[in-house]
């Protein structure tokens, strides 16, 4: 017998003996370590399955079953959408060809399918003078960046590889990339809307991700659990009137009142735009929305100049103005300062917005603490109470990142935990 084939009848049977074994009985330690134990296995049968796809397709075994394809194919046998068939045998080729590396990673657990597709989609990008030696050393790069980042934020890091391929040339070649990208994307706006007969209205809409990023701000805000013609050229266009709706959209993404809501604590519905002075300046390179969106410098530039956003400019050494006042609460402008150095709950795994968030002083005010910026951070309404309940605690760590101390029933070490966003700040080679 072939050892794929031992190897999975094996498993089938061992399952087979704990098919009917409940769960109710373990304690929640080994809940935790056996929950995360078999989503290693899980992915290790994942990198075999993913190998055998590989090996299906260069059999050809679609034709053999009558499909015309392997992705057709395996959508019929696995049952799947064809989209999920197709990522699936496009991440096996890349990881039977030319990922060997994010193959083992798989294989020994270290990342996850998704993690993997963002890695060998980033990687397969990359244009073919790209030597095999820059390949691989993006490919480490990468794959050490998996071991704390989840999909949507390694392709995030992903977007940034050029800074280990080419470092000097990276910022330029990047902002270059955004600026077709946002033209590609003003031409691919749309706004359609149709009545449902219900007395609701049901509509798509297709938006460049910044101008997208100030209307999802506005309607986090507004969610929060406390609470003529567009432009000097559409004149001379012949412009469909699903895309005049789209700019019109965007335009009044741009443009949408940043005060119409009660803070109470939270924060204000607004999106900065961060850049260093002297790309501002010779408008090259590239900008960074508080949101975490990239957006060119020219675009940065416009959008600070004939918007409600408001610049935030940083000097060489990323750097801020301090905000900080002696009144009890955070004010407006600090908590849009928090708003753009936290960007969320600084709880590690919390994924609450800063329209979510309340202002947290670490050094509590009863007890002489400041209301300062360096010295605060945002919580959500959860992670703000227990901080306050005396179990966790939180600091700011020499670099100026809040820590969260986890109390000695969860950590006899008591080892500061953050968020792994915060790590994003400086990407570059491990």
């Amino acid at each position: 017998m072939h050892p794929v084939a031992a190897c999975l009848d094996a498993v089938q049977a061992a399952l087979a003996e704990v098919m009917d074994a409940p769960c109710w009985s373990l304690s929640t330690r080994e809940l935790a370590e056996l929950t995360c134990q078999a989503g290693h296995a899980v992915t290790a049968m994942a990198e075999l399955r993913l190998r055998l796809i590989a090996a299906a397709d260069v059999a050809d075994v679609g034709a053999t079953n009558g499909a015309t394809s392997t992705t057709g194919w395996l959508a019929h046998a696995d049952r799947a959408r064809r989209n999920d068939a197709a990522a699936d045998v496009r991440l096996a080729k890349a990881l039977d060809t030319t990922c060997e590396a994010t193959r083992r990673a798989l294989l020994l657990g270290r990342v996850n399918p998704a993690q993997a597709l963002v890695i060998t989609t980033a990687l397969t990008d990359l244009p073919g003078w790209i030597g095999e030696a820059k390949r691989a050393e993006a490919e480490t790069w990468l794959l050490d960046h998996a071991a704390e980042f989840g999909p949507d934020e390694l392709r995030l890091l992903a977007r940034r590889i050029w800074e280990v391929i080419d470092p000097d040339g990276a910022d330029d070649r990047d902002g270059k990339l955004l600026e077709a990208e946002e033209a590609r994307a003003r031409h691919l706006a749309r706004l359609v809307l149709r009545r449902a007969g219900d007395g609701t209205t049901r509509g798509t809409f297709r938006l460049p991700d910044a101008q997208a990023d100030m209307l999802r701000t506005w309607c986090e805000a507004a969610t929060a659990p406390r609470r003529g013609r567009l432009t000097d050229t559409d004149a001379d266009e012949q412009v469909p009137y699903p895309v005049r709706m789209g700019r019109a959209l965007g335009v009044l993404a741009e443009h949408l009142p940043s005060d119409g809501f009660s803070h109470h604590g939270a924060l204000p519905a607004i999106v900065t735009v961060n850049i260093d002075y002297h790309k501002l300046r010779d408008c090259l390179g590239s900008a960074m929305l508080s949101t975490g969106t990239p957006v060119s410098a020219g675009q940065a530039r416009r959008l600070a100049c004939n918007t409600g956003l408001l610049p935030m400019v940083f000097d060489g050494s990323s750097a801020i103005l301090d905000l900080g006042r002696t009144e009890r609460l955070f004010d407006r402008y600090q908590r849009i300062a928090l708003a753009t150095t936290n960007r969320g709950c600084i709880w590690p795994g919390c994924d609450r917005p800063p329209a979510w968030c309340e202002a947290h002083h670490i050094d509590p005010w009863a007890e002489g603490g400041r209301t300062d910026i360096k010295r605060g951070c945002l919580l959500c309404v959860t992670h703000h109470h227990l901080a306050h309940n005396g179990e966790w605690r939180i600091t700011m760590a020499a670099d100026g990142i809040p820590e969260v101390i986890p109390p000695v029933r969860i950590d006899p070490r008591q080892r500061p935990r953050r968020h792994a966003r915060f790590r994003r700040r400086s990407p570059g080679p491990a």
